[in-house]
């Protein structure tokens, strides 16, 4: 029984690291890290491990081993953004769309036209840290749905490119177009394929038409798109995208995200944690349809209106402090289905961080909990 504690206990602090650590965004390319050294050979600057497979051979399988619980779509944008430093000295273009792959500033799965200079446009919702931030989530928590279709799309994607690589490299004969990335830019074929991979598999039409459009250009070098579009050849789950509802709690994503973000100034951790929390919904209007006070909505019950400090429901004794019994029993209902992932993950938080904390009624759950000094 003491071993099985432990080991429990030690599963509420990889839960609780893994939803607090995050990349922090480059904000400009002169903040990249260096590339090569002083020599012109390839350092390892990766910010996140990445999936590996031989760049040189077509159709080869995937370890995605390495990438098990550190998904980090922010992180990927950011490794091609800063890859594009080093390709700038093979074609100098390429920079003008560098802010297109940044991290802070990349939305581009919107409505797609290749007549504009700038042929991308967005859909509102940044990409890297909100968007694609609820996939990352629920990757890393091992959602085998979720595991299953991205490690698929990657596999698709990553053949489709490096197919294309390898007709064009065909095509100028004497350039050996996938060594020299590799050589340049070793860790940008991974990356772009993450975020791309990402893309598909949140199953949204806009989403999809944008990338349909990209693979015509394909056509271009020999390679014919496929029957039906990327959707035909790679697994979508509609709930993860804009208009989905990822935690199936009434409200679509981009409305959390509007609500949430736009309206509160939620940061992109929050937001993950409110659209993965059914507790967690935006306002309806005038009021209609939100819970009563006192009510129990799955094991929750629902602030009330009379200005009392609300404890954690992981604090069985109600006494503003979190100890490692409680986090545990918590995680075990989450496991069970009984209690939301967010609040389980900020019942960790709270342990590991002192276990005193206080109730902030300016918030919503889980951040009205915070910590605390000992009284």
């Amino acid at each position: 029984m003491k071993r099985k504690c432990i080991v429990m206990g030690l599963l509420v602090i990889a839960l609780s690291s893994m939803a607090f650590a995050e990349h922090t965004p480059v904000p400009d390319l002169d903040s990249c890290p260096a590339t090569a050294d002083e020599y012109g050979t390839p350092i390892a600057w990766n910010f996140v491990p990445l999936p590996l497979f031989n760049i040189n051979v077509l159709g080869s399988t995937v370890n995605f081993t390495p990438i098990a619980g550190l998904v980090d779509f922010c992180a990927y944008a950011d490794i091609v953004f800063c890859s594009l430093n080093p390709i700038a000295g093979i074609v100098p273009e390429v920079l003008q769309f560098a802010s297109l792959v940044q991290c802070l500033t990349m939305d581009i799965n919107g409505p797609l036209n290749l007549e504009a200079e700038i042929p991308v446009a967005g859909n509102g919702i940044p990409d890297g840290s909100y968007e694609l931030g609820i996939l990352a989530a629920l990757y890393n928590a091992g959602d085998a749905e979720v595991i299953a279709a991205y490690q698929a799309n990657y596999q698709v994607i990553k053949d489709l490119i490096v197919d294309a690589l390898a007709a064009y490299e065909m095509e100028m004969k004497d350039k050996d177009i996938r060594s020299l990335v590799q050589q340049t830019a070793p860790y940008l074929v991974r990356s772009l394929t993450a975020i791309l991979a990402g893309f598909t598999t949140l199953g949204d039409t806009q989403t999809n038409a944008a990338l349909d459009q990209l693979l015509l250009l394909l056509a271009q070098i020999g390679i014919t798109p496929p029957d039906g579009g990327i959707e035909a050849i790679t697994t979508g789950i509609p709930r993860l995208g804009p208009e989905g509802d990822a935690d199936n709690g009434g409200a679509t994503n981009r409305r959390e995200y509007e609500y949430y973000v736009t309206e509160l100034g939620y940061t992109a951790a929050e937001y993950v944690a409110a659209a993965l929390d059914p507790l967690q919904e935006p306002p309806l209007e005038e009021g209609e349809g939100e819970p009563v006070e006192g009510e129990v909505v799955e094991g929750e019950v629902v602030e009330g209106e009379s200005g009392e400090d609300v404890p954690h429901p992981a604090d069985l004794n109600v006494d503003w402090s979190i100890v490692m019994s409680e986090a545990i029993a918590y995680l075990s209902g989450w496991q069970g289905g009984i209690y939301p992932m967010t609040n389980a993950i900020r019942a960790a938080f709270i342990w590991q961080n002192g276990q005193h904390y206080a109730y902030d009624p300016q918030a919503a759950p889980p951040m009205c909990w915070i910590l605390a000094p000992l009284k």
